[in-house]
């Protein structure tokens, strides 16, 4: 629900080609990146290796359905099994190991919420004298098993929680994090309802509601359990609610008069106050920040 957005997403993505072409230069690898290439060239619509790890979340579908029908090679097992098993995904064991791996791609996306979700924080941890360690696990779009020649696609690889890596497992969804066409506000909308007045003590008699704005999104909801996952955070509405009613447009006016000093400016002070943040481009930042923003609208427009 929360697109991974940066500036420099295809410098990372070439980045992340030529780890992988270094790596095959290691004369212990079994396969070389040449022995690799000619499959993918001999195969499918005859792309490059290359194509196939840069390809965007417009060419993926294409590539998945060309690649689907050829003979899976034992170059093409290498892929999956040792390129990104052993290689790529290695960090999960906290290595000291200077090469490129899973926890320095989180790294360099600046991922600290699981872009599925909104829920968890997915951030690196730091073992001294050991190096990273992810606390992220590392979701194939399109199923590793399935599409093994897409297990290093640079678009293909989304960073998430353990919880929705799980959650998900082989399913398909149709919305992907690296879907540049749409922003979180774009794609669904929480709200909620109020089952009885004892809401102000009893969260419980609050109800969240998730609401698909595009169709795209829909999968997703069902396949990650968004609903159900986001039951659990009813005192969170309850507690926005509560400091709305607290915290009034003339309170919020004169705290920025008053502590001017102490915030960058409008968002920095309702960070501050209501725990979260608030803007578009700001939501992958923090834990529930989605939740958080759509309620808050809702309450502020009251």
């Amino acid at each position: 629900m929360i697109p991974i957005r940066k500036n420099n997403l295809e410098l990372i993505a070439l980045e992340h080609l030529e780890a992988i072409k270094t790596h095959l230069l290691n004369k212990h690898t079994k396969f070389s990146y040449d022995d690799i290439n000619c499959w993918f060239q001999a195969n499918g619509s005859g792309l490059s290796f290359e194509d196939v790890i840069l390809a965007d979340m417009k060419s993926l579908p294409k590539i998945k359905n060309a690649y689907s029908g050829s003979t899976l090679s034992a170059e093409v097992k290498y892929i999956k099994d040792n390129l990104y098993s052993t290689y790529f995904a290695n960090s999960s064991k906290y290595l000291i190991d200077t090469e490129y791996n899973a926890a320095k791609l989180v790294h360099k996306l600046d991922i600290s919420v699981c872009p599925y979700c909104n829920r968890n924080f997915i951030n690196n941890v730091t073992y001294a004298n050991r190096g990273l360690k992810r606390t992220s696990q590392i979701d194939h779009f399109y199923c590793k098993e399935k599409y093994p020649f897409l297990a290093m696609s640079f678009y293909n690889l989304i960073p998430s929680c353990p919880s929705c890596n799980h959650i998900k497992s082989t399913d398909r969804v149709y919305y992907s994090p690296y879907d540049s066409r749409y922003g979180s506000s774009d794609l669904l909308q929480f709200n909620f309802i109020i089952k009885s007045l004892d809401f102000i003590k009893d969260s419980n008699q609050l109800e969240i509601t998730l609401t698909p704005i595009n169709k795209r999104i829909k999968s997703n909801i069902e396949v990650f359990r968004l609903r159900s996952q986001y039951e659990i955070h009813k005192d969170i509405v309850q507690e926005l609610f509560n400091k709305k009613l607290i915290y009034t447009d003339a309170r919020l006016k004169e705290i920025n008069e008053n502590f001017s000093e102490l915030f960058n400016d409008e968002e920095d002070m309702k960070r501050t106050i209501f725990g979260n943040f608030f803007k578009e481009e700001n939501i992958h930042k923090r834990p529930l920040a989605k939740l958080t923003k759509d309620v808050y609208n809702i309450l502020d427009s009251i």
